[in-house]
């Protein structure tokens, strides 16, 4: 009895595995059932290219007549800035009246372009090239001014000069009170004098790089294409080594201040051995708009 107990025991251990089997199997499809769901999958794609610019900032140079002198000049990308004939300048003859151009190409005073009272010019900013991104076109004009050389600038009807050192002395009071005078012609002709006051008054060159600048900005455009805009702005500047500065309370009475001034340059060498020089340097930067 005994043993027969122990063989039905014995039969029951398979049946009971395999009804455990057969309800993990049971299981595992009711599992499966429950957790399917729908798969849908969907995608986007995109590119692009860096925006591109092509800037390049042009410089035409005239003389008092405004006879262009040469070819407009790129400025240098490179470090050493490009040569341009900024004062390369014309002289009136004294007996026919016409101008003729200096340019000493080699002299006992020394080689270079020449300056002296009554020579003036004029220089053109331009810019052209293509951009891809809206663009503000910052100027510069810096002068190393070696002798105190009184050169004034002119730009939108405004002088441009350092009143407080020009002539070796400091005018602001006549500015402010419109008694200083200029006689900005080639000449020397009679009644030809520019009143320097506070209304046409500027400032100095970094207030004339800043007026030169304004409102400089090239938009890419409005279309739905790629839409390339050609960047053309031109501002002009004039110069002069004014033929007499003078000043007056009245208008009347007329006290010159740049005769022995401008012959103390004049006879350095002379003197001194040494010459006084100018350099002006301009640059144009085009920055992106954010």
């Amino acid at each position: 009895m005994e043993k027969k107990e122990k063989q039905q025991k014995k039969n029951k251990i398979p049946r009971l595995v395999s009804l455990v089997l057969a309800l993990t199997l049971i299981t595992t499809c009711l599992l499966s059932s429950t957790l399917a769901k729908y798969v849908v999958t969907v995608s986007g794609n995109d590119s692009a290219r860096v925006a591109q610019l092509k800037f390049d900032g042009k410089i035409t140079t005239y003389d008092e007549l405004g006879t262009e002198l040469g070819a407009a000049k790129s400025l240098s990308k490179d470090a050493t800035p490009a040569a341009i004939s900024l004062f390369k300048t014309a002289y009136k003859s004294a007996s026919t009246g016409n101008p003729t151009t200096v340019d000493a190409d080699s002299s006992t005073f020394g080689d270079g372009n020449l300056v002296a009272p009554g020579t003036l010019g004029s220089f053109k900013y331009a810019f052209n090239g293509e951009t891809e991104v809206s663009l503000k076109i910052a100027l510069g004009i810096t002068e190393v001014n070696d002798g105190n050389i009184p050169i004034v600038y002119e730009y939108n009807g405004k002088y441009y000069f350092d009143k407080t050192s020009i002539y070796g002395e400091d005018y602001s009071d006549e500015v402010s009170k419109g008694q200083l005078y200029f006689d900005l012609s080639n000449g020397g002709s009679t009644g030809t004098r520019t009143q320097i006051t506070s209304t046409n008054y500027g400032g100095t060159l970094a207030d004339l790089a800043t007026a030169a600048a304004t409102n400089i900005t090239v938009d890419v455009g409005t279309t739905n294409d790629i839409a390339i805009a050609t960047a053309t702005a031109a501002k002009t500047v004039k110069w002069y080594w004014p033929f007499v500065a003078e000043t007056s309370s009245d208008g009347t009475d007329f006290t010159n201040i740049s005769d022995d001034y401008d012959t103390e340059l004049g006879t350095a060498f002379v003197d001194s051995g040494t010459v006084a020089t100018i350099e002006l340097t301009l640059t144009a930067t085009a920055t992106q708009i954010d």
